[in-house]
């Protein structure tokens, strides 16, 4: 007898299948006896682990691209369900020479199917064969979980964001993996990482395997503006469902800014203080060393290369404050609002005595405190009193 099987295996390799497979077994014989015709299948649900010395177990990414070899018979596999001798209608077909017999069985489970057929015929001639087929109806599922540390405005971080992706397949297609992950700075340009995350991320090393499941630990400390999108297919051809992200915030679009931004004042031509301090930080000493009889313009510049500016508060005052006194104080003001391509300015009058404190914030609220050293604008002019002594009597 010649038995043959539809879908049949192409060159011993397993078929994988993203439907629902109808499963024909054909004999060519003209002796066929139904009698001593036996079929046998097991079938390995996706849902249960097979032992580890197994090679039935699910596919190891390890072995793509490709298909696997036919494996060794499911029969030992831990999990397996078993059907044997089961019972088919054997459906004849009178063919010019011979008879065809042939009978169907329907696999709708995803899983693994192991199918075995011997057969003698009424002259005593055996024969034997078996095929072993894989339906996979269930995409692959992507996981990116990702930490909301130092989460501002919806997007923007002022921590490393670190985390891991996580695929489940039974049957992934690792090789299918592709990987878009773009960092870049406001202008667009690419920033030059720390690691190369497509090179990473495709490395099959690179990644930890737990039964149906590989996941590899991700950090973004790099500074810049990030994309990420993930696709890959499993064996039998279906693509990942839609990434889950559980409570990760801005998962795949998102900025890294770990960096203050930065200010510099200006109060009419000074820029600094008398001894060269500039204006651009937060001074140490202040000595109101700088005098004028003339109504002055407060100009600050306030910049921050990524995220960008996002509060600019202003005090005025003749106090010597510290740190902790502006970062307790609550008379900012608020003059974001004033604040053109990066400038902003103050015209003060005389007469008044004060140093100019800056609070700057980004987007990621990264914060910075700047000040400008004392100014006292005088335009009254001074008054003279001569006090003589009296006539003694």
């Amino acid at each position: 007898p010649k038995i043959f099987f539809d879908p049949s295996s192409e060159s011993g390799q397993v078929r994988y299948f993203a439907k629902d497979v109808k499963f024909t077994t054909k004999i060519l014989e003209e002796n066929f006896s139904t009698n001593d015709t036996h079929l046998n299948y097991n079938f390995l649900p996706d849902t249960v682990k097979s032992s580890p010395s197994s090679l039935a177990m699910p596919v190891s990414p390890s072995t793509m691209p490709g298909r696997i070899l036919h494996p060794r018979s499911l029969a030992s596999t831990r999990g397996v369900q078993q059907f044997k001798n089961h019972t088919v209608t054997w459906k004849k077909e009178k063919l010019s020479d011979s008879n065809l017999y042939s009978s169907e069985l329907n696999f709708t489970e995803d899983g693994q199917y192991e199918v075995m057929v011997d057969t003698t015929d009424l002259s005593g001639r055996k024969a034997s064969a078996s095929n072993f087929v894989v339906v996979d109806k269930t995409p692959p599922k992507i996981r990116l979980t990702l930490s909301n540390d130092g989460l501002a405005n919806e997007k923007y971080f002022r921590e490393v964001r670190k985390g891991q992706i996580e695929i489940e397949d039974a049957n992934l297609d690792f090789s299918s993996l592709q990987v878009e992950l773009t960092v870049k700075d406001k202008a667009g340009n690419p920033v030059s990482t720390a690691r190369n995350y497509a090179a990473y991320l495709t490395s099959r090393s690179n990644w930890k395997e737990e039964g149906n499941k590989i996941s590899i630990p991700v950090e973004f400390a790099d500074d810049g503006i990030y994309h990420i999108s993930l696709k890959v297919k499993d064996l039998a051809g279906n693509e990942n469902a839609p990434i889950e992200v559980g409570e990760t915030k801005a998962a795949f679009d998102f900025v890294v800014d770990r960096k203050a931004p930065t200010g510099a004042l200006k109060i009419g031509d000074w820029d600094r203080s008398k001894d060269g301090t500039l204006w651009t930080k937060l001074l140490d000493r202040i000595s109101f060393g700088r005098y004028s009889n003339k109504k002055q313009v407060v100009r600050l510049q306030a910049e921050d290369n990524l995220s960008g500016v996002g509060l600019v508060e202003v005090l005025r005052t003749r106090e010597k404050m510290s740190l902790a006194d502006l970062q307790a104080s609550s008379a900012f003001k608020n003059v974001t609002s004033e604040v053109k391509d990066g400038y902003w300015s103050k015209e003060i009058s005389p007469n008044e005595t004060f140093i100019t404190y800056v609070h700057l914030k980004d987007m990621a609220g990264n914060q910075y405190y700047l000040s400008s050293d004392g100014v006292i604008l005088d335009q009254q002019n001074p008054e003279i009193h001569i006090t003589l002594p009296k006539e003694e009597e």
